[in-house]
């Protein structure tokens, strides 16, 4: 008998059709012809009992006599053993039935004519029974049954129309039918739908942590049985989400007494490949052969044999490994022994060089003790899967591996790379006691450089958590000097810790505008990898007719490995949008998005989000940009990502700036650069040099009072002065504020820029522009932004009557080798060039600017300098007011004489599945939003209904299947509908059904 239960009070959750269907049956029949018997079948754990139950008490409470026999596997055997416990169900026993007593004690069951006549007798008394008040029969596993109480009730059930007599049954799906009752006769009792299972496990476990309910739901599959039972199998520390959850949950003793059986009984050689595909995660075949000590042939026979006894089969073209009830996976892992659990995961992860997350993880599963060489496989997996953005499971291995480990010097450096792990997946708290850990058990020597791990890990909570980005530059930097002459030749450890480090300094240098920063980086990029060699090649100045640096870094591009290092995608997604925009390096940018999702880098993801927001941008598409770029916020203030949410803040102001919100953008700006540090923590630092201050006002064409980099920007800055204390105690203090660095106080002045010109203060936009230039510093080359910077600063200035300054700003650009880079470069110099000819020359150099080639991936540039345009004509017109704001929108959003050539394109959100975004809701069509959807609700919505699956939607949208799922089970209970099938109609009866531009 099931003990799943699924009541909250007053109702069975999720079961409105089966209890209303069974409470008419309860009650007396109104019309002859009313159902009389119905039969409930479904797997194990889905509430059949439960739904017995109810049906039960209903029929007491109007006065019915209930008869109940629940089957059992010991007594299957037992002739007459069900209908025993019916009859004796009764309040007085058989003797509650007249006449019955006396058939029972004359029968002797054994034949089919005492099958008859026993049958016979029963059902008299039962219509005797039922002349005084309703009788109804509620049988529960039938299946388990002996054959001659199937037989009597069986003829009952055929026999029961126009009496008072109901009789329900319930039986597991795949056993022998009961009666062979026709289809109107049966019942399913299927999974919970999704809202109704996440609400019956709130309401028995509340207080969930988000990824531990996630996978709770996931892993019962809708089973009300184990969504009650498996939270009780895991301890606080993991319902809570402090401690990880095991990749196959365990579970409780309920659960265990009703799945184990059925896994004891099979052979040692089945058990052994049922256990192997039980921790096969994805659940392939191949592996599972590859790994199965028996070899192939064995495989197949002890496959077959596990799908004949139901435990799982294998389905579709790849040949995928489903289990019959997701609990039985569960129960394979629970029944094993620590030693064959050990073997198991060691044979998978002898099979698994080519996916270092899943081998991490079955390597960390089979060690026990010391075991250095286990370690050493652990550290080298470790490597490989933050390579691959698997932050998390890097975290996991270094500190497995430190574990295991009895050297103390390994240890210490195991736990500095696991404190580096931690950080990039944004638990800055545990990477500084994982650092802490680290140095008190390995101290370093006076005046022995830092070593790399140790480094790295300091590094990233100086720049992150405490927001001093010159300190974590110069820390980085001595630790890199300290290999220069470290043996290794071109390969080998001490190699790949330069690489490692030059990679983290190119990323500081390139964000901090700073030009000795930038210099050092440089200078150092000869001597390093293939990448480095690149970024110095495009940095440098490009002359006339040397070719454009597109064409070098679409060659890398091509040359990029499918399973390239999301370090390598990042850094490549960097200079392509210092040139042209992603083009093919987009799916790629996507991929490690995602990576989050599977316990990637927060880091990383963050920085992807970020890219992506500027080139959605640049390309036309506002809505996506804004969307992503707001993702990149939310998961940087979610954990604790000080420098990258000041950048978002900045990258949003950018955004507001650019549809014309002057204010929204001036309030972002002021948050990109007020913004108060976070409080302290241990890392142990040594007092970084060095301090804030005013430094090179005018080295790049800057005002005076402006400079750049991690330096306080002087002069006027509307609406706050950028400035703070800071402290140089490797903390910071909780209550200070400090200067943005140099990419992010150039998007905040950039934007301030075109929030000036769009309100009409010219003197003000120039002024920015003019600090947006002094931002950028040495690296500006390889910022996104620099031509926009070139193009406001001339607009601003002929604007204001500067025309001198416009020349020199057109000259120092030209001398640079600006229009050389790229076809926006190109396209962005030129219109700067038509803002300052004569009248009659303009229109016709203008026309030029905005007809190049590639302008119908770049509508944002044509739009721009069509509204530049425009504001030069009003000027030389006499007219200095703003342009109006429906000359403006028109401007940004419409390419006149070149509309793109897909309309519907600029509506293509492709939404990145990070972060605990909050995307502002639409409104659709006459009826408004009444169900309050977000865009990405509605996209998908829209999708689903029209018939495609999670994985095509994910594909169309950029999105995973899982957060396709996520944003699904969101979407129900907002329209107040349960399935997929509802969507159509339900959109369309609440307005939805017309495409519409969300506002």
């Amino acid at each position: 008998m099931e003990s799943a239960e699924v009541r909250t009070p007053g109702r069975l959750v999720g079961r409105e059709t089966e209890t209303a269907r069974l409470r008419a049956l309860a009650r007396p029949p109104r019309h002859p012809d009313a159902e009389r018997a119905v039969i409930l079948h479904g797997r194990p754990g889905m509430g059949r009992t439960a739904l017995l139950d109810a049906c039960a008490a209903e029929a007491r409470s109007v006065g019915a006599l209930v008869l109940r026999a629940a089957g059992a596997r010991s007594e299957s055997a037992l002739t007459g053993g069900a209908l025993h416990l019916a009859l004796w169900s009764a309040p007085d026993g058989p003797d509650g039935l007249p006449g019955l007593a006396d058939t029972l004690t004359r029968a002797a069951v054994g034949t089919p004519d005492d099958v008859l006549r026993l049958s016979t007798d029963l059902l008299a008394a039962l219509r005797r029974a039922a002349g005084e008040r309703p009788v109804l029969l509620v049988l529960d596993d039938v299946h388990w049954f002996d054959t001659e109480s199937r037989a009597v009730f069986a003829f009952l059930a055929r026999r029961l129309t126009g009496t008072r007599i109901s009789l329900v049954a319930a039986t597991a799906d795949g056993a022998r039918p009961f009666l062979d009752a026709a289809p109107t006769a049966l019942c399913p009792v299927g999974p919970l739908p999704g809202t109704a299972a996440a609400e019956l496990l709130d309401a028995r476990h509340a207080g969930l942590a988000p990824e531990p309910r996630r996978r709770l739901l996931e892993a019962a599959a809708g089973s009300p049985l184990a969504l009650l039972e498996l939270p009780r199998a895991l301890s606080p520390a993991q319902l809570t989400g402090r401690e990880p959850l095991p990749a196959v949950l365990p579970l409780s003793d309920p659960l265990l007494r009703r799945y184990g059986p059925q896994v004891e009984d099979l052979p040692v050689e089945v058990r052994e490949l049922v256990l192997l595909m039980a921790l096969e995660e994805q659940g392939r075949t191949r592996p599972v052969w590859a790994a199965y000590r028996h070899g192939w042939a064995a495989a197949g026979e002890a496959l077959t044999t596990a799908e004949r006894d139901g435990i799982l089969r294998v389905a579709g073209e790849r040949e995928r490994v489903v289990f019959s009830d997701p609990l039985l996976r569960a129960a394979v892992v629970a029944t094993a022994t620590p030693d064959a659990l050990r073997a198991a995961h060691r044979a998978l992860a002898s099979v698994l060089d080519h996916e270092p997350g899943t081998q991490v993880r079955h390597l960390m599963a089979a060690a026990v003790g010391l075991d250095p060489a286990v370690a050493g496989a652990l550290a080298t997996g470790a490597a490989r899967a933050a390579r691959h953005g698997l932050e998390r499971v890097a975290l996991a291995a270094h500190r497995r591996a430190a574990d295991l480990t009895g050297d103390a010097a390994e240890r210490a450096a195991l736990l500095a790379l696991g404190a580096h792990n931690a950080g990039r997946a944004g638990r800055f708290g545990l990477a500084a006691e994982l650092l802490a850990e680290a140095s008190a058990g390995a101290p370093r020597p006076d005046g022995a450089p830092e070593g790399a791990a140790f480094a790295l890990a300091r590094a990233q909570l100086l720049a992150e958590r405490g927001g001093d980005g010159r300190a974590a530059f110069h820390l980085l930097l001595g630790a890199f000097d300290s290999y220069g002459d470290a043996p290794g030749g071109e390969s080998g450890p001490p190699v790949a810790w330069r690489d490692a480090l030059l990679s983290r300094l190119f990323s500081l240098a390139l964000l901090s505008g700073d030009a000795e920063q930038w210099h050092a980086t440089a200078s150092r990029l000869g001597t390093g990898p293939g990448w480095a060699r690149l970024v110095k090649e495009l940095a440098a100045p490009v002359a006339d007719g040397s070719g454009r640096p597109t064409a070098r870094l679409e060659a890398a591009v091509k040359e990029l490995a499918p399973d390239a290092d999301c370090a390598e995608v990042l850094r490549l997604s960097h200079l392509a949008l210092a040139l042209d925009g992603l083009g093919p390096l987009r799916e790629r940018l996507r991929r490690v998005a995602e990576a989050a999702e599977r316990g990637g880098s927060v880091a990383d993801c963050a920085e992807a989000l970020g890219i992506f927001g500027l080139d959605l941008l640049l390309a036309g598409h506002q809505d996506a940009a804004e969307e992503a770029t707001t993702r990149m916020l939310h998961l940087a203030e979610a954990h604790g990502l000080f420098l990258t949410a000041r950048r978002a803040r900045a990258q949003s102001a950018l955004m507001a700036a650019a549809r014309g919100d002057a204010e929204a953008a001036r309030t972002l700006v002021a948050a990109s650069m007020t913004h108060p540090v976070p409080g302290g923590y241990a890392t142990g630092a040594e007092p970084s040099t060095g301090a804030y201050g005013v430094v090179g006002a005018e080295r790049m064409g800057g005002a005076p009072g402006v400079t750049g980099g991690d330096e306080v920007y002087g002069g006027p800055s509307r609406p706050h002065e950028l400035s703070g204390p800071h402290r140089h105690d490797g903390a910071t203090d909780p209550t200070s504020v400090i200067g943005p660095t140099g990419f992010t106080a150039l998007m905040a002045h950039q934007a301030s820029a075109w929030a000036a010109l769009s309100e009409g203060s010219y003197a003000e936009a120039y002024a920015h522009a003019l600090r947006a230039s002094g931002a950028a510093a040495d690296s500006a080359v390889l910022s996104p932004l620099q031509p926009w910077v070139v193009l406001t600063l001339v607009e601003s200035a002929v604007l204001t009557g500067r025309t001198q300054e416009a020349h020199m700003h057109v000259a120092a650009a030209e001398a640079a080798g600006l229009a050389h880079r790229s076809a926006r470069h190109l396209a962005l110099l030129a219109g700067a060039r038509a803002l300052l000819a004569p009248p009659q020359q303009a229109e016709s150099l203008f026309e030029t600017s905005v007809g190049f080639p590639e302008r119908e991936r770049n509508a944002f540039v044509c739009a721009r300098l069509r509204l530049a345009f425009e504001r030069r004509r009003r000027v030389a017109g006499g007219n200095r007011s703003a342009v109006p704001a429906q000359t403006r929108g028109t401007g940004v959003r419409a390419v006149i004489a070149h509309p793109q050539p897909d309309p519907g394109a600029a509506r293509i959100t492709p939404l990145l599945p990070v972060g605990p975004a909050a995307p502002a809701p639409v409104v659709t069509g006459p009826a408004g939003n009444p169900a309050a959807l977000t865009r990405q609700e509605l996209q998908i919505g829209r999708l689903a209904a029209s018939g495609l699956s999670n994985k095509e939607i994910g594909r169309r949208l950029y999105l995973s299947p899982r957060t396709v799922s996520t944003h699904l089970y969101n979407l129900f209970p907002k329209l107040g509908i349960s399935s997929r099938a509802a969507l159509h109609q339900r959109l369309t009866e609440l307005g939805y059904h017309k495409e519409s531009r969300p506002a």
